[in-house]
């Protein structure tokens, strides 16, 4: 006897398959048969799915629910709209590694996007802070980037300098132990500082880490308007050279004047796939973009952080 028996539902199983009309039988919480043929009615409940899809969880691929995460069990937002599974650490932000010299700044730039938050941030590694959302009775799984701007700061600051052999050295070991400790890969928030302080060569060394572990490196890149298609370039030559899965985040192209170049962008994407490259790209679900007010401002301007910039303001 089953649980529960869903009947009449299309299905759509997830493997690319067309969706079929079938009926789904649930035992001690897990689906134990799905099937074209009906099941029976020998179950506890019985329910109708006429005109209904029942689907795998979904996965929300690029999200800054970092603090989130540490303060609700269930993200209701998420779960009403079916996702089960949230990738946390986009765009560069993510709340580990922070040390103490640096954890104040790195939260006061980070809560544009992160949210506020009174908590003590003091995860000098991502397996730390790991070990504390694994404490937390989570409603979704959670899958975790290490932020590229987390990473610097806690290493270098807000400098505006390429790091040191030293620098990419302490950077590239925090990266191995993040890996180690869970993390699915780095991410790059190359529009912001400190990304657009580094150059190609840093964050290809940085990125060929994540490619030893088979992670990813998911990106939000230099330009998305007019140096959109170098920017592009960038991540393919990284990818290239890395050896490393590049994610695209919210590809896109900016300005009116631009319109047209994303057909040339995604040329290249198939292009860099035809050649074994593995990038993949997503998109926003709306037309329209959403960043920080920083970047109205000039890079020299953000220079040392948010408090620095407010005094040059």
């Amino acid at each position: 006897m089953y649980d529960l028996l869903i009947h009449n539902a299309r299905i759509v199983d997830g493997t690319g398959s067309p969706a079929f009309i079938g009926h789904i039988g649930v035992d001690q919480q897990r689906i134990t048969a799905i099937s074209a043929d009906h099941l029976g009615e020998d179950a506890h409940h019985v329910m109708d799915a006429d005109g209904m899809v029942i689907a795998p969880g979904f996965v929300d691929a690029h999200t800054h629910d970092d603090l989130v995460v540490l303060r609700s069990a269930i993200v209701p937002a998420k779960v009403q709209q079916g996702i089960t599974t949230l990738v946390i650490g986009n765009c560069g932000f993510s709340i580990a590694p922070t040390i103490p010299a640096h954890a104040d700044a790195i939260k006061t730039y980070s809560a544009s996007v992160l949210g506020r938050d009174e908590q003590a941030w003091d995860w000098p590694t991502m397996g730390a802070f790991l070990d504390t959302l694994r404490t937390r009775p989570l409603g979704q799984n959670v899958c975790a980037l290490m932020g590229h701007t987390a990473l610097r700061v806690a290493v270098m600051g807000f400098e505006q300098r390429a790091a040191t052999a030293q620098e990419i050295s302490t950077q590239q070991a925090l990266i191995a132990e993040a890996m180690q400790a869970g993390a699915v890969g780095l991410s790059l928030g190359l529009m912001y500082i400190p990304g657009l302080y580094t150059p190609t060569t840093e964050i290809t060394s940085l990125a060929h880490v994540v490619g030893q572990y088979d992670g990813v490196v998911a990106v939000h890149m230099r330009g998305e308007g007019d140096t959109l298609l170098n920017s592009l370039d960038e991540m393919i030559t990284m990818a290239q050279q890395a050896e490393v899965a590049v994610h695209i985040s919210h590809l896109k192209v900016i300005g009116r004047k631009n319109w047209g170049t994303i057909q040339r962008a995604l040329d290249r994407i198939v292009d860099a796939r035809s050649r074994g490259l593995d990038i993949t790209v997503d998109v926003y679900p709306y037309t329209a973009g959403s960043t920080t007010i920083t970047q109205l401002f000039p890079p020299w301007v953000q220079e040392g952080g948010v408090s620095r910039m407010l005094e040059r303001l």
